[in-house]
């Protein structure tokens, strides 16, 4: 009895994939244990984030089709495409920037890209891309603040220009807030320009067309300021002159000057603000226009050879910034300081406040900004006010042990003009934690572990827990901003299937108390001996095996319809043929109806994955009568296809890029990201001629 050629083809098949399978196991049994085997010094540990992923060492190649990345397991890959993706919509972006479309400069920059963002930071947190990954973070946010820096300066300006020719006065106000917003923006493109440059040259992302319009965009607010310039204001020269080559706190310096337009009049008579150094005075100029003042520096660097002097128009005033330099060299000095603390005794999260008078001979230094510091750990800053008192408060740390210490205060950053070193005793007391901890199974040899660690109720940030598993370490964790660790270990299962682990905090080198937590999992017994189904590469020959399965399914129905669409009956003998024959897809079949359905009860079911998966397929079905042959498309040459038509094409990429996202990311699909896809999807089907069984476009 012969069989037909599909039937031997799929015969065929069937054996390269038994061979496949065959082939796998020898390869496990040589492999051993896979990627979490334990080391000679210990389990292996990862985080909660890296459970799962592998990794290779081949060089991955950049900008490559999404779809590549389902025949690999290859976090490169992936994490190079997030970059071009993230790249591609700051590129969109920007040129909307240039635009002056704002609101459409935000939408490539919103919630998914966020999202797009935090994975992608997550992915180069496994791949050491940590200082690529930062750029990316910082250019994201530096591109939000110019969207919105350039935003309220059009807005800001339109406002100036409603308000020009009935008050010139308010005119000149608001024209001095355009004029800080455009100095605002010049230094933030600088900024945003250079990111984009570092990532543009540590990685084969192609940002110049992104940076060109940005540049475009500042350029054109610079081109208005100037002209609002021009129109409201004055420019302005100032001159000083210093009475010796020497400045102190102890020994002043006098200075005298001069303010006058760029025409050469006197800015006479005028009450204006002078910024010095560090420091703001007012003085009056006379009727030529000069002025004098007495200068004591307090926080300039002691290295200084010149005084900065710049006059500072107020809000209304016709006149512009100008400023001159004097120079002069400092001669730093001593302050004294009667240091103590309020209370003298205190607990991890108390606030404290230092107490004293800084001053110099008796004259009080107002202005300087001191470090608060308990046995080396820095506690914040505090500042003396007008009168020279210290004025604010720290927060106790966990880091400042318990018991007797010292608290001494010293001046922010490097040596000033003023020095101050005063110290005074701090009674540190010991503060009760508590520890939580869970526990699950995450694979045959691994668990998970999660927990948090709060002291009187505050969580506790940069502390070292260690994770045991039956009395052994097994790994060493710390503590986030929210007090909470985690993370994922190796265990040996005990007779009865069960796991002991423990979580210890030992309180060492803090004022903290130690303290512990332990939880038991049931896991299989045995389930650390391993076997065939353990190994990742009997797993993946199993993968391949139902993809070659359900491939070789596929090409025998299609050899089938094609041999019953030319001869009404497929050859070979009458024993092998069937009844039971697949109808060819009927045009208008209200497909994607069940598939919305199914999708929606996904949805319901906590499985946002499958609900976009779902979705999506409903969106191509509906859609796909529009599109000669799409069966074969990739979804992103399918959606290439279908923006031609212009209808709904901004639906399909948001359920597209869902389902991408969906299909090849390494982390779960979020509950709002599946309901923002299906409402797409339903728009789609919905505004589809196919609904009603219209025929496809030709």
């Amino acid at each position: 009895m012969n069989a037909s050629p599909s039937r031997r083809r799929l015969r065929a098949v069937l054996v390269v994939c038994l061979l496949v399978i065959a082939g796998a196991a020898p390869a496990a049994a040589a492999g051993g244990g896979g990627a979490l085997e334990a080391s000679a010094t210990g389990p292996a540990v990862a985080s909660i984030a890296d459970a799962g992923s592998a990794q290779t060492d081949n060089e991955t190649v950049r900008h490559r089709h999404p779809d590549e990345y389902a025949r690999e397991a290859d976090g490169g890959a992936f994490s190079s495409w997030l970059e071009g993706e993230l790249a591609s919509r700051l590129g969109r972006s920007s040129v909307h920037l240039s635009e002056g479309d704002y609101d459409l400069a935000r939408e490539f920059v919103d919630e998914e890209y966020e999202q797009l963002l935090s994975d992608y930071v997550e992915v180069a947190d496994e791949e050491a891309r940590d200082e690529r990954a930062d750029d990316v973070e910082r250019a994201s946010e530096e591109h939000r603040a110019l969207i919105d820096a350039l935003e309220r300066y059009n807005a800001t300006h339109d406002t100036y220009r409603e308000t020009l020719d009935g008050n010139e006065t308010r005119a000149r106000g608001i024209a001095r807030e355009l004029e800080g917003l455009a100095v605002e923006i010049n230094q933030s493109t600088a900024e945003l320009v250079a990111t984009y440059e570092s990532i543009r040259n540590e990685s084969e992302v192609n940002l110049t067309a992104t940076i060109e319009s940005i540049r475009t965009a500042n350029a054109d607010v610079q081109e208005t300021q100037a002209a609002v310039r021009d129109r409201v204001f004055v420019g302005t020269i100032l001159s000083v002159r210093a009475a010796d080559d020497t400045a102190s706190f102890r020994d002043p310096l006098s200075m005298t000057g001069s303010l006058e337009t760029i025409e050469g009049a006197p800015v006479a008579n005028e009450r204006i603000r002078l910024a010095v150094g560090e420091r703001t005075q007012n003085v009056t100029t006379d009727e030529t226009g000069a002025f004098s003042l007495t200068y004591r520096p307090v926080s300039v660097p002691a290295d200084a050879d010149a005084i900065r002097v710049a006059y500072v128009p107020e809000r209304t005033a016709p006149y512009l910034e100008s400023e001159a330099t004097a120079n002069v060299s400092i001669d730093p000095v001593d302050a004294d300081l009667d240091l103590s603390a309020t209370p003298d005794r205190a607990a991890f999260g108390d606030r404290i406040e230092p107490r004293g008078l800084v001053s110099v001979d008796g004259v009080a230094v107002p202005g300087l900004a001191l470090d608060v510091v308990a046995d080396g750990e820095r506690l914040g800053t505090v500042e003396t006010d007008e009168t020279g008192t210290l004025n604010g408060s720290v927060e106790l740390s966990a880091a400042v042990e318990d018991g007797d210490r010292t608290l001494r205060v010293e001046p922010t950053g490097a040596a000033g003009a003023v020095g101050v070193d005063a110290e005074s005793t701090l009674t540190v007391t010991e503060t009760a934690t508590t520890l939580s901890l869970a526990a699950e199974r995450a694979g045959p040899r691994t668990l998970r572990v999660a927990g948090t660690l709060a002291a009187d109720g505050t969580a506790v940030e940069g502390r070292t827990i260690d994770v045991r598993v039956d009395g052994t370490t097994a790994a060493t964790v710390e503590t986030d901003e929210n007090g909470t660790f985690a993370g994922t270990v190796e265990h040996r299962a005990n007779g009865d299937g069960t796991v002991t682990v423990e979580a210890a905090f030992d309180g060492a080198g803090s004022n903290l108390a130690g303290t512990s937590e332990g939880a038991t999992v049931a896991v299989a017994a045995g389930a650390s001996d391993g076997g065939l189904l353990d190994s990742p590469v009997v797993l993946a020959g199993i993968a391949l095996l139902l993809l070659l399965l359900a491939g070789a399914g596929v090409w025998y129905w299609r050899a089938r319809r094609t041999a019953t669409d030319e001869t009404g009956t497929e050859s070979g003998s009458t024993d092998e043929q069937t009844t039971d024959s697949i109808p060819a897809a009927t045009p208008g079949a209200p497909a994607g109806d069940a598939l919305l359905a199914d999708a929606e009860s996904a949805l319901s079911a906590g499985r946002a994955a499958t609900a976009v998966e779902r979705a999506y397929a409903a969106a191509r079905s509906a859609l796909g009568a529009r599109i000669d042959d799409p069966s074969g498309l990739t979804h992103w040459e399918f959606f290439e296809h279908y923006r031609e038509r212009g209808e709904g094409v901004d639906d399909l990429r948001t359920v597209t890029e869902g389902y991408e996202r969906a299909t090849f990311a390494p982390v779960p699909t979020d509950e709002a990201t599946a309901e923002a896809v299906l409402e797409r999807a339903r728009r789609l089907c919905a505004g589809s001629d196919t609904r009603d069984g219209a025929p496809a476009d030709d």
